[in-house]
């Protein structure tokens, strides 16, 4: 059966706004930390998410927009928390799911430095309150790689679990999850739009094999 890779995206954002309203109930007394605005992700990342959530300017599709990623936002909480519960309670962290996040810190007067500390020191707590620094430290070794380091504000990235994520809710922190379209270069999937049309054409279909290699990190 042939596939289009074109629906691939869309299915997606179909998915996340037929689930935005179970989501919203279910989730109505969940505090979810801060996460980034479409336009706040596009000087980030050049990746594939305008394209899936913001398809055009105007003011109720931008709305719309929001909202949808807004769902999918959740919904990858939703999903990683329901990972993180699925492990044995006697497995420590470093076997548990853990699962990419930008973490930044907006806090005034201060350097990058200070910044990248005050998200160090609350995930160390979190892992102090939740029991998890009595484990092997080369086990659960957190490393944060910066992203984005100018006056505003700094992002670094990270591998976490869900648990800890969730907890910096403090007003400084924004926490965005690493959803499948921000691990996707900007043009991939236009690319194998592209390379789809090739395979179905007369001109090149008859010697053409088309090949895709793909892989998204957890």
């Amino acid at each position: 059966m042939m596939i289009n890779p074109s629906s691939s995206l869309t299915l997606i954002t179909i998915i996340s706004a037929l689930l935005s309203t179970i989501i919203g109930l279910t989730n109505a007394k969940k505090q979810y930390p801060t996460h980034l605005t479409l336009t706040q992700l596009s000087p980030l990342l050049d990746s594939e998410t305008a394209a899936e959530f913001q398809t055009t300017t105007s003011s109720p599709k931008e709305l719309s927009d929001e909202s949808t990623w807004n769902a999918a936002n959740i919904y990858e909480w939703t999903k990683a928390l329901a990972a993180e519960e699925s492990t044995n309670s006697s497995s420590s962290s470093s076997q548990k799911k853990k699962y990419p996040y930008l973490l930044c810190h907006t806090g005034t007067n201060m350097s990058g430095w200070q910044r990248r500390l005050a998200i160090a020191s609350a995930i160390n707590e979190t892992l102090h309150d939740n029991g998890n620094d009595d484990e092997d430290e080369d086990e659960d070794e957190l490393y944060l790689h910066t992203l984005y380091n100018e006056q505003d504000y700094l992002c670094v990235y990270g591998q976490l679990l869900a648990s800890v994520a969730i907890s910096l809710t403090n007003e400084t922190f924004v926490v965005q999850p690493l959803l499948a379209s921000l691990k996707m270069i900007k043009g991939a999937v236009e690319g194998l739009k592209e390379e789809y049309a090739k395979s179905l054409s007369d001109a090149t279909a008859e010697e053409y094999f088309p090949r895709v290699d793909m892989q998204l990190c957890p």
